[in-house]
């Protein structure tokens, strides 16, 4: 089911080019104002589209790991590694990333159970050190 719906969500995202659309509202939303985007009704349907998919991710996500109010700190922390381990703005990236913590953390967690969390740190650690942008970022997209 996750990997279904992440394959469709991706693929609809590449396929039609939205985030394109959504640099050009970052880069110069004023000029796609003078063009007559309604900028305020793309920034509505961004924001909903990002709701749905944390709502989706929640919802998958609580069977696993129940549902508690501090759930959302562990799951944050290693959304945060697979972000900077696989490089900002690359959706490839993320999926290779979240692969490699994923299995990170298994390998680790079969041998050392208490440093099961920790290797995640580790391994980002260790990307940084020799990648600074990530596996498929770019440097200074951020900037």
């Amino acid at each position: 089911m996750r990997l279904a719906s992440a394959g469709r969500f991706s693929g609809a995202v590449l396929d039609a080019g939205c985030g394109t659309g959504e640099n050009a509202l970052h880069v110069a939303s004023l000029g796609l104002s003078v063009l007559g985007v309604d900028v305020a009704r793309v920034w509505l349907i961004v924001f909903g589209v990002g709701t749905a998919i944390a709502g989706l991710a929640g919802l998958l996500a609580a069977p696993l790991q129940g549902v508690i109010p501090e759930m959302g700190s562990t799951i944050l922390a290693e959304a945060f590694v697979v972000t900077v381990v696989g490089g900002m703005g690359s959706i490839g990236g993320a999926v290779l990333a979240g692969l490699l913590v994923g299995v990170v953390v298994s390998m680790t967690s079969l041998f050392m159970p208490e440093m099961g969390k920790v290797s995640i740190f580790a391994l980002m650690a260790l990307v940084l050190i020799v990648r600074p942008q990530g596996f498929f970022g770019r440097a200074g997209l951020m900037s």
